[in-house]
């Protein structure tokens, strides 16, 4: 049997990191009689290390087996022998897991051996550009200005999306079969919006040419940023709004945070236009707590004509109080005392680690205290028994 131990990560390195420098970690190592490469390889604390490049180590008492996890790595490895399966194939490491008293040490070199090994890249460095690289910058740039040089153009377009245009699969597939490149020269989609009309089009970045111009009819354009702004200020504006506002209690509607949704389609039963540009606005009330969530203004939608920029119904279900009592997100619970993030870690930390003494006791292990270099913390690292 096993059991996952699992320890806080408190110094994550960084995930694109190919190498990890022990020394930084202020890991202690030594130099054992095993030799890499023609000398002899620095040894460090397996599970410590590990756990600091983001893993999970496991011990596998039945098999005398450690069994490590990170992302898509699934490894097995046994002390004293240079063979571990990684993912389920066999692999040789340059230098054995030994055990040093009753501590596993690993050498400085078997992260990069292991989770580089050609299984689980965290990056390449391309030596040529792939034919399914998004659209760079400038590209994006290229595309939108060869719209805008078009005839087709209009000032207040809206660009709501630009992206690849991908090759043929089997071009595709050719480039990563035999690195052969395609023969489509690198083209860019275009999304743009015309008032509520949605308009596709096709550039190729090459030549600077617009290939095609595609009109898509009945069908609605995205909900941008601005769209945000613009029903807020919709209901700031409304009269009626105002009004539904006054029967809740709530005489300023600049404390009223609008949020949109899509209506949705019922077929005209709800008797809106399916051909508009609306939203339905659910709001919340702002009482100054940082946590407008806390506080929504229910029984109330209200419709906004995004074309128009105006409110144009008001759905009123009837006046439900809205919640009032304060309910920060810091913790803050309204009399001056702040239960804190931090406390709450404390605290969970506290059981995570009594959880850990039991998990440890059930396999045969225990965990000795190890000094991180901060007085207010203790760290500690796997020891099978004597």
């Amino acid at each position: 049997m096993f059991t996952a131990v699992k320890l806080p990560i408190k110094k994550p390195l960084a995930r694109l990191a190919l190498s990890v420098a022990f020394s930084a970690l202020c890991l202690p190592g030594w130099i054992p009689k095993a030799t890499a490469h023609g000398g002899h390889a620095e040894m460090v604390p397996l599970q410590a290390g590990l756990e600091e490049f983001g893993a999970t180590v496991k011990w596998d008492d039945y098999a005398n087996v450690f069994v490590i996890t990170r992302d898509g790595v699934y490894l097995k490895v046994k002390p004293d022998t240079k063979v571990a399966m990684l993912n389920g194939k066999r692999i040789e490491l340059t230098v054995p897991v030994v055990f040093k008293g009753n501590t596993a040490y690993m050498s400085k070199d078997f992260i990069n051996q292991v989770f580089q090994s050609g299984l689980d890249k965290t990056f390449v460095v391309e030596t040529r550009p792939n034919p399914l690289n998004p659209l760079s910058a400038d590209e994006i740039g290229r595309a939108v200005e060869i719209v805008k040089q078009s005839v087709h153009y209009k000032p207040g377009f809206r660009f709501t999306e630009v992206s690849i245009h991908e090759p043929p699969k089997d071009q595709t597939w050719n480039f990563a079969l035999t690195g052969q490149a395609v023969k489509q020269p690198r083209q860019a989609n275009i999304v743009v919006l015309d008032g509520k009309h949605v308009i596709e089009a096709l550039i190729d970045l090459d030549s600077r040419m617009l290939l095609s111009w595609q009109p898509v009819e009945g069908a609605h354009g995205m909900v941008l940023l601005d769209d945000f702004a613009t029903v807020q200020a919709a209901i700031e504006a409304s009269p009626e709004y105002a009004q539904a506002l006054a029967k809740r209690g709530i005489d300023d509607v600049k404390k009223v945070v609008a949020t949109p949704l899509t209506v949705g389609y019922f077929d005209g039963k709800d008797g809106l236009a399916q051909d508009k540009r609306l939203l339905k606005i659910v709001s919340y009330l702002n009482i100054g707590d940082g946590n407008y969530w806390s506080h929504p203004i229910e029984g109330l939608v209200a419709v906004v004509d995004l074309e128009q920029k105006k409110l144009i119904k008001i759905e009123d279900g009837g006046v439900i109080p809205v919640p009032m009592k304060p309910t920060p997100m810091t913790g803050e619970d309204g009399r001056g005392s702040r239960q804190t993030a931090g406390n709450h870690r404390a605290r969970g930390q506290e059981l995570h680690h009594h959880r850990q003494q039991h998990s440890l006791a059930e396999l045969g292990l225990s965990r000795a205290p190890r000094l991180t270099g901060r007085p207010d913390s203790v760290d500690g690292h796997l020891r099978r028994p004597g």
